[in-house]
């Protein structure tokens, strides 16, 4: 199921008191992480606690909104170089990408990285914000806010990187998949999605190959982050433990039954059964090079046979080969 939503902000959309109101769902939710959140020269700072980030957001929750003639008047400082002005407009709308940031959670970064990133892109709509289109800065900077967020989530969150077009059908994809899944009450097809976005089908087939979950197998695991990933992944081509010990020990028993016989028939042996070889040759391969002829490599190859089942009698290696 999809459980993700990118859907278009304005100014009457965003919930302005939640960045207050739901501090405790925040925080019960995401871990701390909050380094610093820069808004072109006033830095807030903030440790990595939850009581600091319960803060943050409190504070933040705390600035007056501003009317259409403010953020008007505040562009038109801004333009003109007003430093003061810029952070006022700024600050007003940190709450815009709170909430914007935490339609983002959980998905490879934690949500104070998450409100950086959008911080930045706030910085990025008020420099290039033109109050003359007839547009509230919350409904502009909403673009700015959401892209800065979507970037840092296709570069950062994932150990290999996905390009932004990727990233941002995947998107398209899962807010599709959403009214779906709402009136049919199951997840649509590949198939059902690629009619519902109008995309091919190979298209929509790569978003979801580009999307699969990358693991590192030096990833710390277990209550105590004394273990890695890799310590746990079966190796399918390694002989298993009780395999190991059991051709340890037949190669043992073969060996001491060889050195009963003599060095020209061991050695013909050895040759004839590649024991301890990767290849089998045949007898005028092993004739040429015991330097001898096929007949003596038959008749060696006989009288070891021979001496080899009186000696293995009280069948020292039957166990081994049933």
């Amino acid at each position: 199921m999809f459980m993700s939503q990118a859907d278009r902000i304005s100014a009457a959309d965003v919930d302005w008191s939640s960045a207050y109101l739901d501090t405790d769902r925040i925080l019960d939710k995401h871990a701390p992480a909050f380094s610093s959140a820069e808004t072109d020269g006033a830095t807030v700072q903030v440790n990595s606690d939850q009581s600091s980030l319960k803060t943050y957001l409190m504070e933040v929750s705390k600035n007056r909104l501003l009317d259409a003639n403010e953020e008007i008047e505040l562009a038109r400082k801004i333009k003109r170089g007003s430093h003061a002005a810029m952070q006022t407009l700024i600050s007003a709308n940190l709450r815009l990408v709170v909430s914007i940031a935490k339609r983002y959670a959980a998905r490879g970064m934690e949500l104070e990285d998450l409100i950086q990133e959008g911080n930045l892109g706030l910085m990025q709509a008020a420099v290039k914000y033109d109050p003359g289109k007839g547009t509230r800065f919350s409904t502009y900077a909403t673009w700015w806010i959401r892209q800065a967020v979507q970037r840092a989530l296709s570069n950062k969150s994932r150990p290999v990187r996905i390009p932004i077009h990727i990233t941002q059908e995947m998107y398209r994809l899962k807010k599709a998949a959403k009214p779906f899944y709402q009136k049919y009450g199951r997840p649509p097809s590949l198939v059902e999605l690629a009619a519902e976005t109008g995309m091919a089908l190979k298209d929509v087939m790569h978003v979801f190959k580009s999307h699969v979950q990358v693991l590192s197998l030096d990833e710390s695991i277990g209550s105590e982050n004394d273990d890695t990933l890799d310590r746990l992944i079966e190796d399918e081509s390694a002989a298993l433990p009780e395999e190991t010990v059991e051709l340890g020990l037949l190669s043992k028993r073969v060996d001491g039954l060889l050195s009963r016989l003599s060095p020209e028939e061991r050695k013909v042996t050895e040759l004839r059964y590649g024991i301890g070889i990767d290849v089998h040759p045949t007898d005028a391969e092993i004739a040429s090079a015991l330097r001898t002829d096929c007949l003596s490599v038959r008749r060696a190859t006989i009288r070891a046979m021979r001496k080899l089942r009186k000696i293995n009698k009280e069948n020292t290696i039957s166990d081994y080969l049933n």
